[in-house]
Formats: C-alpha cells, sequence, structure tokens
C-alpha cells in the first residue's frame, strides 16, 4: 500500500509539471493593434503615393508581409513599415530598409528603421526611424 501511495504521488507531480518551451509563457498582453508606419511627401509638404514601396527585414532579406500603402480617410501617403501581423518575422530588434520611388521622376529614397518585435513581444514598436520622407 505504502509502494500504491508513494508511485501515486510521484504521478501527480511529475503530471503537474510541464516543460516551458518558451521564455515567455507568462507573457501578458493587451489587445490593441500596433503598426509602424511612414508617410510620403511631395516638395510642397502634401502627401503623395509613392511607386514600388517595399519594407525589407535586412537580416533576412525578406520583404515583410502585410505592409504597404494604408487605406483609408486621410491615409494618403501613409504606409505600413510593420505591424502585430509582422511579429513572427521580426527579431527583438531588427533593421528595416524601406524605399520607395517618387511617382513621376522615379526619384529613390531609403530610410533604415530599428524595430522590435519577436516571439515574446506583445506588439511591433519603432526604436529608431524617421516619420516622414520628403521627397
Amino acid at each position: 500500500m505504502k509502494k500504491i501511495l508513494i508511485l501515486f504521488i510521484t504521478f501527480l507531480a511529475s503530471s503537474s509539471c510541464s516543460e516551458n518551451t518558451s521564455n515567455c509563457e507568462n507573457k501578458i498582453c493587451t489587445d490593441m493593434f500596433a503598426t509602424v508606419r511612414i508617410k510620403f511627401l511631395d516638395s510642397n509638404g502634401n502627401p503623395m503615393v509613392v511607386k514600388d514601396y517595399q519594407a525589407v527585414n535586412l537580416r533576412t532579406n525578406k520583404l515583410l508581409r502585410s505592409t504597404g500603402e494604408i487605406d483609408g480617410v486621410n491615409a494618403k501617403g501613409f504606409y505600413m513599415v510593420a505591424s502585430d501581423n509582422n511579429l513572427s518575422e521580426l527579431a527583438e530588434s531588427e533593421k528595416i530598409l524601406v524605399s520607395a520611388k517618387h511617382p513621376i521622376t522615379n526619384a529613390l529614397k531609403e530610410v533604415e528603421f530599428i524595430i522590435s518585435g519577436g516571439e515574446c513581444a506583445c506588439h511591433v514598436t519603432k526604436i529608431a526611424g524617421t516619420d516622414e520622407i520628403r521627397f
């Protein structure tokens, strides 16, 4: 009987423990949806639609998914650099190269961002980078 009791206690103790495969199992996040964006302006400071916009993760050399022009009222000239949809594509600190061309002159503008994200992050965050690019 004593052996059965010891086996039962051992079983309960081992079944209540689970192996932690992630360093962030206890994270608590808000329901907000975070984005990092940039605004393109013409030489007069007016919002403008650019062409060939892209945001490239310089570590992986891959385009970020779910980026591009933001649709909506008063959204002209705004482009998504990264959002919470990109968390799995990012590490804790990533260099992102944003580039676009002027729609008429084809002048190329490039800006580097540093964005945090990754498996344990709740939201993307801009660490460094500009808010606007003026052609």
